[in-house]
């Protein structure tokens, strides 16, 4: 994974295979070369036939950024993968909310609205945006329960003369509208206290499948809770610390890529909700 923004904007073309290739035995879906220019040198992230459209990172971002400003404050975490598969997530600052008040939590636990925006070259993933939150205490993306909202692109050539924003701004504008509210069901978990919660984390590992089964896996689910309790001056966990313990550990320990990662916490979140 490489998180500097700078390897997202690489120049990247769409060759002929056999001009680059000449001894490559081309078929029709490997008749282009998605090639980026790295500054060791040209590589192929990617071969495509002759309908593919290629939309260069640089045609997203820059316009996309620019325009997003004027919807509020926002800093950017950047992560992408073998030079062709993008993750852009944009955090809000103007709005935090307060997670564990009616728990009296002795610091302040907060949260704020955040953009996940996607794209490749390689069709690993189509180009999309999804909503969720970032906790600040330990940089956890958060889905969002029950919220349907989203955008995603099927052909890619929409994508082009910086039009990305333009078709997403709707459903930001109603997602960053409705994130003082969304976040409600976060607090109802805060409030569901637990009186065995290393039995409430095996009940949840034990029920979601991709969960850690292994005893180092579920340990460190179980330090994360245990420190969150003790920075939070609370004497019992609730399901909000577990589903946090949890979710530790599948954005910062488990090797699977982003979309899966998603996909997982969102099982855990409903889970926890039901």
């Amino acid at each position: 994974m490489n998180t500097d923004r700078k390897n997202m904007l690489l120049p990247v073309e769409m060759v002929d295979t056999s001009k680059v290739l000449p001894d490559f035995a081309v078929t029709h879906k490997r008749q282009q070369a998605i090639i980026v220019s790295k500054p060791e040198g040209p590589k192929i992230v990617h071969f495509a036939g002759p309908k593919y459209n290629l939309v260069p990172m640089s045609d997203i971002l820059l316009p996309f950024e620019r325009d997003l400003k004027s919807l509020g404050t926002f800093e950017c975490k950047y992560s992408s993968y073998d030079d062709a598969v993008f993750y852009l997530d944009y955090v809000f600052t103007d709005d935090i909310f307060s997670v564990g008040k009616e728990r009296n939590y002795k610091k302040v636990d907060g949260i704020t609205p955040k953009l996940k925006l996607a794209h490749s070259y390689n069709g690993w993933i189509k180009f999309n945006l999804k909503f969720g939150y970032e906790r600040l205490v330990c940089s956890n993306g958060l889905t969002v329960f029950d919220y349907k909202g989203g955008f995603s692109v099927k052909h890619t050539e929409q994508l082009a003369e910086g039009n990305a924003f333009k078709m997403c701004k709707a459903a930001i504008q109603e997602f960053l509208d409705e994130s003082k509210i969304l976040w409600k069901p976060y607090e109802k978990l805060s409030t569901q206290v637990v009186n065995n919660w290393e039995d409430r984390i095996l009940e949840i590992i034990t029920a979601v499948p991709g969960l850690p089964k292994r005893e180092l896996g579920q340990n460190f689910i179980k330090e994360v809770v245990a420190r969150e309790m003790d920075h939070f001056g609370v004497e019992k966990a609730d399901d909000w610390l577990i589903y946090n313990g949890i979710n530790n550990f599948i954005n910062h320990e488990s090797n699977a890529d982003e979309e899966y990662k998603q996909k997982l916490d969102a099982k855990v979140l409903e889970y926890v909700m039901a």
